[in-house]
């Protein structure tokens, strides 16, 4: 009956050194999930500011009126830093925005190198979009949105 104690004794002891094995595996996980969580809430953002910003120049047929509006727009998790100055549209000024039946609004968005979490993950951004090795976070992220002009003037074909 002895024996029994003992052997208890070592199976709880193998067990504690399983999950001491295991453990970081699991966290690593949970964070890689929490990060991949944090950059799909700004992409969702991102995509949000565009649809808004389209359609904002596509019923005011301006397009300069969306930038006041829109300057302090941020992200969820700030993982990827909003500047409305990388706001692009497929018009120059409101006279060309006029002969064009969609307005087209391309938002592009760099990593924020800042970020506590993405500090973790930073081996796994592509800085400047270079192709060199294991890189799954996007950078930068770009986001294009299209939509009917409302304010289109030409020719009805």
């Amino acid at each position: 009956m002895k024996g029994g104690g003992i052997m208890k004794r070592k199976q709880s002891g193998q067990s504690i050194v399983e999950f001491a094995l295991i453990l970081p595996f699991f966290l690593l996980l949970l964070a890689g999930i929490t990060a991949f969580g944090m950059m799909f809430a700004d992409y969702i953002s991102l995509n949000n500011a565009a649809r808004a910003i389209a359609r904002e120049v596509s019923v005011t047929g301006s397009t300069t009126a969306y930038q006041a509006k829109y300057k302090n727009y941020g992200t969820m998790t700030n993982m990827y830093l909003w500047d409305i100055g990388k706001v692009k549209l497929n018009a120059k000024d409101d006279k060309a925005l006029k002969q064009q039946k969609d307005v087209e609004v391309t938002i592009t968005s760099d990593l924020n190198r800042k970020s506590g979490l993405l500090g973790f993950f930073g081996f796994l951004s592509n800085p400047g979009g270079k192709n060199d090795g294991l890189k799954i976070i996007p950078d930068p992220i770009t986001i294009t949105y299209t939509m009917y002009n409302e304010s289109y003037t030409g020719s009805k074909k």
